[in-house]
């Protein structure tokens, strides 16, 4: 089956790591809401009304609380543009760096980017239909982030 495919129908798994401001109520969850173009900023995306976009969910869970901030891991249902960044900002929990969806631009170490990483892909081999899960360790800038957090 090839990847397009497995991901409509839910067999490749994707999973992201995220620093986020504040600290959601709650150990997991998800974030249901449609996705599509924002209505003022044509560059970005928003979560819009059901009849203009289209279907997102995101699943959740608190990893680490840290001061301000928290750590989560985040598992798609579907894989729209931005969806992890749109759904948490909708939320009021913008990935920190985010320079499109957050509004906060002091940063607890100097980014060049959002502190989000793809942390596992998981997909059934075309042929074997063996499971395979890649797994991609974090960027050095992401741990620094992290510790620097940690020592708060």
């Amino acid at each position: 089956m090839r990847l397009q495919r497995q991901i409509q129908t839910r067999i490749a798994s994707r999973e992201y790591l995220a620093v986020v401001h504040g600290v959601p109520v709650g150990e997991s969850g998800s974030i249901n809401g449609p996705i599509g173009r924002h209505p003022l900023d044509r560059k970005k995306y928003a979560v819009v009304d059901v009849d203009s976009g289209r279907t997102a969910c995101t699943h959740w869970r608190l990893i680490e609380r840290l001061g301000d901030y928290s750590l989560l891991r985040f598992k798609l249902d579907t894989g729209r543009t931005h969806q992890i960044r749109v759904h948490c900002a909708h939320w009021g929990h913008p990935i920190v760096g985010d320079a499109t969806y957050s509004r906060c631009r002091k940063l607890p170490i100097p980014l060049a980017g959002q502190a989000l990483h793809a942390v596992q892909l998981g997909l059934d081999h075309p042929i074997s239909q063996e499971r395979l899960v890649f797994e991609a360790p974090l960027p050095e800038v992401f741990e620094r982030l992290l510790n620097q957090l940690r020592s708060r």
